[in-house]
């Protein structure tokens, strides 16, 4: 059994009720996921992170959890979700779940027995006062670290939330609320789900009723209780505060198997605002170091918007000015509600760069539904729903997605202009070499054939190049190098430390047209390139798993 399969995964975010529709009802379901299993594990995906599809009464997402046993009805049924991990099992492929531990619905049945009875042994799963003070600090929406309270009167007094009015919040701290959310993980485990992703666990956190350090140690609890169960599951936490609270979310290797890294995603758009690596080189700086066997997740956009809560004010303006001028784009002030694609305006070179650095840096990466051929979004939509349109399969009604009537679809899909299903859509691109997703598919291919960049040592090294970052990977004393151009101008890079021989693995295409010379590569604008470093005094590895000679073009340096 490989407990560390997480390393060299391929993450792929969906939301079942927008991929696909197999009944024509207007919402995606789990069947219509299913259909599409052959598709993601072609792009070389082996790990699907589903948002949530728990039945949800009201707003957000289906965050509004009402139920954590079952499926949302119209995505499906538990048959249907037994079904889809035995079809994911075959393909080799990983399921990760929401488990969302910082509220619930005001619909869910403890919810219900707590404001009934204030008697009932769920009372306490809540957090209430009774303090007048509170009065007027209700609101539909709180912004995070500030928290709401709101008054219900058949409890006769108030209960606390973080989000939403109709999400109140759980005391997390009490012994029998960590003892349901252990059934809750039992329950999914036996239905074969590979991990599961915790929802805003240093948020709530910073409540004053719930100390920090008690919810630090629910994560070492929840590891611990779901490696008894099954041993190469996972638990994912997000980490979208400050980078200085990250090692304490993977605690000595025994809390979270990995973290998101919000920190990385918002310094590498300051990066391409200002042309130049240095807030990717602090964001690096920033990271603190972690356990052997954890591991970040690295992406350009995490499911919802553009997070920059890492940056400072002065350098959010920076990010908002180069990619988000519109007010509608933006979102409380510190993210961007665009997918990547037209975020950066349609510049494929920029977007290649940017992946290519995401891919070449230790950790697992993620990919958004319809980024990989580079769908857009609409703005028209509220919130984060800009971001979650239909997935645009092909040029067939509503883009593939569903055959209802476009007045019943879930959201609308995007149909005109230069996003369009028309323009933009799977079947078209698995077909053109030179798509997006075939550049993306590739992109991936390579990594995997090169353990260095998954988990290798990470080094920056020196050039002779301020706008390129460069950087070396280290692993079984083998080493790759990438080099990425973050300027609109040519590079001429020279790499002090030159070794003596290296091998081209993957580039924007200018060293396959021989712009690579002597002690010299050339870099175009935006440009990037993978190489492996040769060492003359062994032969280039065979006979292993991988076959290095067939994966390189020499290159004499």
């Amino acid at each position: 059994m490989n407990t560390s399969w997480y390393r060299s995964a391929f993450m792929y975010a969906l939301q079942i009720e927008t991929f696909a529709d197999s009944d024509g009802d207007g919402y995606g379901d789990v069947q219509g996921l299913i259909s599409r299993l052959d598709y993601l594990k072609n792009l070389g995906v082996n790990c699907i992170w589903l948002q949530p599809f728990y039945p949800a009464p009201t707003r957000e997402y289906n965050y509004n959890v009402s139920d954590h046993y079952n499926v949302d009805p119209r995505m499906g049924t538990l048959g249907d979700f037994v079904e889809l991990t035995e079809e994911m099992r075959k393909r080799d492929m990983h399921l990760i779940i929401n488990l969302i531990i910082t509220h619930t619905s005001k619909q869910h049945h403890w919810f219900t027995k707590a404001r009934r009875d204030p008697d009932s042994r769920y009372r306490n799963y809540y957090l209430w006062s009774t303090d007048a003070n509170h009065k007027g600090e209700s609101a539909l929406f709180v912004e995070k670290g500030k928290p709401g309270w709101t008054f219900d009167e058949e409890a006769g007094a108030y209960y606390m939330y973080r989000h939403y009015r109709e999400q109140p919040d759980l005391n997390l701290a009490l012994p029998a609320v960590q003892d349901e959310f252990f059934k809750v993980i039992t329950f999914w485990l036996n239905l074969e789900v590979s991990g599961f992703f915790v929802e805003a666990p240093v948020i709530t956190a910073q409540a004053d009723l719930i100390k920090r350090d008690q919810v630090l140690a629910l994560l070492e609890k929840m590891r611990q209780f779901i490696l008894k169960k099954k041993e190469d599951a996972i638990l994912i936490a997000n980490a979208c505060d400050a980078a200085i609270q990250l090692d304490s979310l993977f605690g000595q290797g025994n809390r979270a198997h990995m973290v998101f890294n919000d920190t990385l995603q918002a310094y590498i758009y300051l990066a391409l605002a200002r042309q130049n690596p240095g807030p990717v080189i602090k964001a690096l700086s920033l990271l603190p170091e972690i356990p052997e066997q954890c591991q970040w997740v690295n992406f350009l956009r995490s499911h919802d918007e553009v997070q920059i809560t890492a940056l400072d004010p002065v350098e959010r303006n920076e990010v908002h000015r180069a990619f988000a001028r519109r007010e509608e784009a933006r979102l409380s002030g510190r993210s961007i509600r665009r997918r990547v694609m037209p975020l950066l305006s349609g510049d494929r070179p920029k977007l290649e760069l940017a992946y290519s650095l995401l891919f070449s840096l230790p950790g697992t990466p993620l990919l958004c539904y319809g980024d990989e051929i580079g769908m857009g979004d609409n703005l028209e939509l509220l919130s984060r729903m800009s971001v979650r349109t239909p997935m645009q399969w092909n040029k067939d009604v509503n883009g593939g997605f569903s055959t209802a009537a476009p007045e019943l679809l879930v959201h609308p899909v995007v149909a005109e202009g230069t996003y369009g299903f028309m323009q933009v859509n799977a079947a078209d691109q698995t077909v053109d070499s030179g798509s997006l997703h075939s550049w993306l598919k590739g992109l991936f291919q390579k990594r995997r054939e090169y353990p260095e960049f998954r988990v290798g040592t990470f080094e920056l090294i020196e050039t002779n190049c301020p706008d390129v970052l460069a950087h070396r990977c280290t692993w079984h004393h083998q080493s790759v190098v990438a080099l990425h151009n973050f300027s609109d101008r040519p590079q001429e890079v020279i790499i002090k430390d030159n070794p003596n021989q290296l091998l081209s693995l993957f580039s924007d295409g200018s060293l396959e047209n021989g712009a690579v010379r002597n002690e010299k590569i050339t870099l175009r604008p935006f440009g990037y390139c993978w190489l492996w470093v040769k060492n003359l005094q062994s032969q280039v590895p065979t006979g292993s798993a991988i076959d290095y000679r067939r994966t390189y073009t020499e290159v004499s340096a």
